[in-house]
């Protein structure tokens, strides 16, 4: 495949990426105003409603993060069979490694804090702090690319 059009792919995956990351974003953000007009926040039972979409985003989410770490494994697989110099790509590992334990501890506070009327019940604070949530997924998965395109620029496939 031609340099030319390498790039042409993969700056269209990169907007796709980027795209979808900020509807993610913007749909999170949505569900909160979505809530309040719909006079959520204002019925007796909304504790509950509530208390079960953060529990269920945040161990979607950590279900998620297993997986991401299996690529990982995948990826050091990869380095260590296929490229015999010293990878320089150690940071781009590390980079997601440290975003992947950052998005993992994100989840587990707020499965933790899902138990609490007084965090699910306060519209800013939840509504934020799961914004920060599906910001930190979007930066995990820009890190998760990152890697792939910095190991897979390293092997040398045979034709």
């Amino acid at each position: 495949m031609s340099e030319s059009k390498e790039n042409k792919i993969m700056k269209a995956s990169n907007m796709l990426f980027w795209g979808s990351s900020g509807v993610y974003i913007l749909l999170t953000a949505f569900m909160y105003i979505l809530w309040d007009q719909q006079g959520l926040f204002l019925e007796a039972d909304a504790y509950k409603t509530i208390q079960d979409y953060t529990k269920t985003v945040a161990q979607t989410n950590l279900s998620v993060s297993l997986g991401i770490a299996a690529l990982l494994v995948g990826v050091a697989a990869l380095n260590s069979k296929s490229i015999k110099e010293v990878i320089p790509n150690k940071d781009a590992f590390l980079s997601t490694l440290k975003a992947m334990i950052l998005f993992v501890f994100s989840n587990f506070c707020i499965l933790i804090l899902s138990y609490s009327k007084d965090f699910v019940m306060n519209h800013y604070l939840h509504a934020g702090i799961m914004i920060y949530t599906s910001f930190s997924f979007s930066y995990l998965m820009h890190t998760v690319i990152n890697l792939f395109q910095v190991t897979l620029g390293k092997i040398k496939f045979p034709k």
